[in-house]
């Protein structure tokens, strides 16, 4: 009975082996698909925060920025609320907006800098909007994203473009608040910026100064927001964000990590999958910037 005993424990011994050496391949195929997915987001992952935050050589830099992709956000399942803050300083048009709200499958919040040559690029064909390219600008930023007093998210880092999301997560944009921080280059920045913020109405309480940084409490926008807000189109995006966060609970339950619960998601869900993709900016919902950069060229 001996060897009866021994030829079991060694079989058992080759199945665990087996199973554990084809978990550990699955497992290092799926961190490589994450990974790859990652790339073209131009996202990082926190494991220790279980957050995305932006990178500062993300490929969104080289798309600037202009008015439209707040228009074109709802329809592609992010609701989210904008301020847009202008102003002028060193020969320049500045723009710092504040984002916050639904990107699809996330929660999350974004501070951007931009800036063009004085009264900037205007667009073609009567858009009351103005174009900024590829931005060079970086300022010490901070950014809270809070829901019902309760901070999800924190970031704080010199950047172009602070953003982070909570993946999971459900949240209409008027249950959030944003507590930002930004440090200017200088006295006259700093007042060319508050001076922004006051023509849009925000008020002490709102805003505080301490040296050359502003803390906001950003909890809803004093800016007309995109026409493509509100509706049918802002409705149907909400329901469908609620449904797919609901079901990324459901079925990746009892997963380990966001990295673990995202990989199990792929393979049962692949249309939650690309809602999460989608809502880190993924560079197929930038199609349309090439035609608009063409547009631009030379103006």
């Amino acid at each position: 009975m001996a060897w009866l005993v021994i030829l079991v424990s060694f079989l058992l011994s080759l199945i665990y082996y087996i199973i554990k050496r084809f978990s550990e391949e699955k497992r290092e195929q799926d961190i490589d698909a994450f990974n790859e997915v990652l790339d073209k987001t131009g996202f990082l992952y926190d494991q220790d925060k279980e957050i995305f935050y932006s990178a500062k050589n993300a490929w969104q830099r080289k798309f600037g920025y202009c008015e439209l992709y707040d228009e074109a956000a709802p329809p592609l399942g992010m609701v989210i609320d904008c301020e847009p803050i202008s102003f002028t300083y060193g020969g320049k048009s500045w723009l710092i907006e504040i984002w916050k709200g639904q990107y699809g499958l996330c929660t999350g919040a974004e501070i951007g800098i931009y800036s063009a040559k004085k009264n900037g690029i205007h667009l073609p064909d009567g858009l009351n909007s103005t174009f900024y390219g590829e931005t060079e600008e970086v300022l010490p930023m901070r950014i809270e994203l809070i829901r019902r007093q309760v901070v999800i998210m924190k970031l704080d880092m010199p950047h172009w473009w602070l953003a982070g999301v909570v993946p999971g997560e459900f949240s209409r944009p008027e249950e959030l608040a944003v507590r930002a921080g930004i440090t200017f280059y200088d006295g006259r920045m700093l007042r060319a910026f508050v001076g922004a913020l006051t023509k849009l109405s925000y008020r002490p309480g709102e805003y505080e100064v301490l040296g050359n940084t502003v803390y906001i409490l950003y909890t809803k926008p004093h800016s007309p927001q995109p026409a493509t807000r509100g509706g049918v189109i802002e409705r149907l995006a909400l329901e469908n964000n609620e449904n797919m966060c609901k079901l990324y609970q459901e079925a990746a339950g009892g997963a380990g990590g966001v990295r673990e619960k995202l990989s199990c998601i792929r393979r049962e869900h692949p249309e939650v999958y690309r809602a999460f993709i989608m809502g880190l900016r993924h560079e197929d919902g930038y199609a349309a910037y090439k035609t608009l950069k063409d547009s631009v060229r030379g103006v």
